[in-house]
């Protein structure tokens, strides 16, 4: 049986309430709903067996991603965010340290470091500008720069890529992976690939992907 700690609990509704569940679509009211009748439902949810978890509908339609591109994006149920990202929370520090550590300049993406002030998932000194900065330096050193994206990166994640990497960094937490892998599968209806578009917990998992290529490269 996996069930979640009030501590987690009590921060993912509070991190929902302040950002939402996604940087793409507005924050659903329904969070708030739920945080307003927080002391009941979340005794409620701390006794859920989140393996086990009757996911519900969620939302996906295409939204812009550059002049001409579009991507499917996804919003969850909010009762199916708030266990994913208290799941995902749970296990955070361990798919963190699996990670090339933030301080060798390699990785700038999504860095697990939640805190209790600012209610953050990710550390905000570790982002898109100061990849840039850093490459800017580098490439002063180096008379070629290469340039590459993974086209649809979330949609085609493998999920028996992703089930080996969260075996391999929660050996002492199986039951977790096999909870995160219930729900991504159930939103899927057991297809084998792709995660949430649009969410923090999707972001670190697709850290944990792609890890072997940040080393390879």
């Amino acid at each position: 049986m996996t069930t979640l700690s009030t501590d987690s609990l009590d921060w993912a509704i509070e991190h929902l309430h302040r950002y939402g569940d996604t940087n793409i679509f507005p924050k659903s009211f329904e969070i708030d709903a739920v945080r307003h009748c927080w002391d009941a439902e979340g005794r409620r949810l701390s006794k859920q067996n989140v393996a086990q978890w009757a996911t519900r509908p969620l939302r996906r339609c295409l939204v812009p991603k550059s002049r001409y591109g579009f991507r499917v994006a996804t919003q969850l149920d909010p009762l199916d965010a708030i266990l994913y990202t208290s799941l995902v929370w749970e296990v955070g520090e361990s798919i963190e340290g699996r990670r090339i550590p933030a301080s060798d300049h390699v990785v700038f993406s999504h860095r697990f470091a939640p805190d209790n002030a600012g209610l953050r998932f990710f550390d905000q000194q570790w982002n898109f500008g100061k990849f840039q900065s850093h490459s800017e330096e580098l490439a002063k050193r180096h008379p070629v720069v290469v340039v590459t994206d993974i086209a649809d990166f979330f949609p085609r994640i493998y999920l028996h890529r992703l089930e080996g990497a969260l075996t391999t960094v929660l050996g002492s937490s199986p039951a977790h992976a096999k909870a995160i892998l219930h729900m991504i599968k159930s939103w899927n209806q057991n297809v084998s690939y792709g995660l949430p578009v649009g969410s923090n917990p999707s972001r670190l998992l697709a850290e944990l992907v792609i890890d072997d290529i940040d080393r390879s490269l």
